[in-house]
C-alpha cells in the first residue's frame, strides 16, 4: 500500500515495549524503532514497484525535498509528548486518512493529473513531518494526498509514496536515535528510542513481505486498493482509542 508498514507495526509495539524500556516512555521506543523497521520496508517495496514501473519517479525529488524542510521536527516534537498523547493523534490521523479514501475525488477521475512542484512540496513537507512525529514512513499522508490532490492513479501512488518513506523512515529513526540517547532509565543495549535486535528480527520478515504486497498491488484495482486501505486504518485508530 505504499505506507511503510507502521499503521500495523506500532500498535504491536505499543504492547510489546511495556514494561521492557526502564523509566522511559515505550511509545517513544515503539515509535523510533517502527521508522527503523519502514527503512527496510519502504527499500524493499520501492524496489518491487520500480521493476513492475508503478510509481511516478519525476514527482520524487519534490516530494523529498519536502521531507527534508520538516523531518527533523517530528521527533523533536514527539518527545515533548506524552506517550498517550501519541497514540490519540496517531488514532485521529488514521481516521482521517480512511474518510478521504472512501469518499475519492469524484470530480477529479477524468481531470489530468497535477503536475505542480509546490503541491508536491506540501505534501512531503507533511509527510516528513507526520511521518516522523507518529513512527510511520509518511505514506498515510502522501497516498490519500497523491490520489485527492495530485489525481495520480492509484497504481502509482504506492510506489512513489515508498521511494519517498525511505529518507522519512531514516530520516526519523535518526532523529529518535539522537535525542534518546543518553535518556535516563534505558536499558544499555538501546541506541536511544530504538532497539537495534527487534529491528533486525522483523525487518526478516518485513523485506519479503514488501516484494509480496508490491506484487498485489497490481493485481488489485483501484477501488479495491482504497476500500482495503480504509478498513485497516479504522480498525487500527479503533484498537488505539478502545483499547489503549
Amino acid at each position: 500500500m505504499g505506507i511503510g508498514g507502521g499503521i500495523i507495526l506500532n500498535p504491536i509495539l505499543f504492547l510489546y515495549f511495556e514494561g521492557r524500556t526502564g523509566g522511559a516512555d515505550s511509545v517513544h521506543v515503539a515509535l523510533g524503532t517502527s521508522l527503523a523497521v519502514s527503512a527496510f520496508t519502504t527499500i524493499s517495496s520501492t524496489m518491487g514497484h520500480a521493476f513492475r514501473r508503478r510509481w511516478r519517479p519525476n514527482a520524487i525529488p519534490f516530494l523529498l525535498l519536502g521531507v527534508l524542510c520538516t523531518s527533523y521536527l517530528g521527533p523533536l516534537l514527539a518527545v515533548q509528548l506524552h506517550g498517550s498523547t501519541l497514540k490519540r493523534l496517531f488514532a485521529l490521523l488514521l481516521l482521517a486518512a480512511s474518510y478521504q479514501l472512501v469518499r475519492g475525488n469524484p470530480t477529479s477521475q477524468n481531470l489530468a493529473p497535477r503536475n505542480s512542484p509546490w503541491l508536491l512540496l506540501a505534501i512531503g513537507a507533511m509527510a516528513g513531518l507526520v511521518g516522523t512525529l507518529l513512527g510511520v514512513a509518511g505514506g498515510i499522508v502522501m497516498v490519500p494526498l497523491m490520489i485527492s490532490v495530485m489525481r495520480y492513479p492509484e497504481k502509482v501512488t504506492a510506489g512513489t509514496s515508498s521511494a519517498v518513506g525511505i529518507a522519512v523512515a531514516l530520516l526519523g529513526a535518526g532523529g529518535y536515535i539522537l535525542h534518546g540517547w543518553g535518556e535516563t532509565g534505558l536499558p544499555q543495549e538501546y541506541w536511544g528510542y530504538l532497539h537495534p535486535s527487534t529491528v533486525l528480527w522483523l525487518a526478516v520478515g518485513s523485506v519479503p513481505g514488501a516484494q509480496l504486497g508490491a506484487y498485489l498491488n497490481r493485481k488489485w484495482s483501484g477501488r479495491t486498493f482504497r476500500i482495503l486501505f480504509a478498513i485497516v486504518l479504522v480498525l487500527v485508530a479503533l484498537k488505539l482509542v478502545f483499547l489503549g
